[in-house]
């Protein structure tokens, strides 16, 4: 599975940050740092990571966390997204009877 990690350095860490990125290694435990993107001018960036073991993704977060705030995004690619968006496009059409009629009940309760 896919992770975006989003990173903003803390407030008044900025030095302390700085000196863990030089030395740090782009190392994952069961998982696997993909890419690392960095925002010009700006103290945050983001990480392309890819592990089938969660805990492994918080444990990496969790240790950098000292100086960075985190964000944790779960990423599909397209056909991963694609296949999800067709079963959710399937749901909708066998049920559309049943959920056109929820929102003319809710708008009619409304119009009271």
């Amino acid at each position: 599975m896919l992770f975006l990690l989003e990173w903003k350095i803390k407030e008044n860490c900025i030095e302390k940050a700085l000196n863990r990125f030089i030395t740090s290694s782009n190392s994952m435990e069961n998982g696997k740092i993909i890419e690392k993107y960095h925002s010009p001018g700006s103290f945050c960036g983001w990480i392309l990571a890819e592990s089938d073991n969660v805990p492994s993704i918080n444990k990496y977060v969790s240790e950098e966390s000292d100086f960075l705030d985190w964000n944790i995004i779960p990423v599909l690619k397209d056909k991963d997204a694609q296949l999800g968006l067709s079963y959710q496009l399937k749901y909708l059409k066998k049920n559309w009877f049943f959920l056109t009629t929820q929102v003319i009940n809710t708008i009619s309760i409304f119009q009271w």
